[in-house]
């Protein structure tokens, strides 16, 4: 099975997200690890804001993923309107249910 890659930056997004939100520290310990007060709870404090770093990124990287997606089939889908519009046959698309939802300009040249 292949996995797009937005589909795994969005996984890495959950997952991340799943851990902050389990893990997030108190206020206070998150304000003594700002302050330089680093105790045993500074290792779950780096933790939680390099979790917070993560998450970050892979959503930024599944944003981008999927706006370079969209674009794509975008111009795909210009350039068989395009092959569409020009051509004399007839091409159809169907839905899973095999109806018709388009069917080109070509049929009424093929069949009148």
């Amino acid at each position: 099975m292949v996995i797009s890659k937005s589909w795994a930056y969005l996984s890495v997004v959950v997952l991340v997200t799943t851990f902050l939100c389990l893990s997030m520290p108190r206020a206070g310990q998150l304000s003594d690890f700002v302050h330089g007060a680093h105790g045993t709870h500074s290792i779950s404090v780096f933790a939680w804001l390099v979790g917070l770093v993560v998450a970050l990124i892979a959503a930024l990287a599944a944003s981008r993923s999927l706006s370079a997606a969209r674009r794509e089939l975008h111009r795909h889908s210009q350039l068989l309107a395009a092959a569409a519009s020009t051509s004399h046959d007839w091409l159809w698309e169907t839905d899973l249910d095999n109806l018709i939802t388009y069917s080109s300009d070509g049929v009424e040249a093929l069949l009148g």
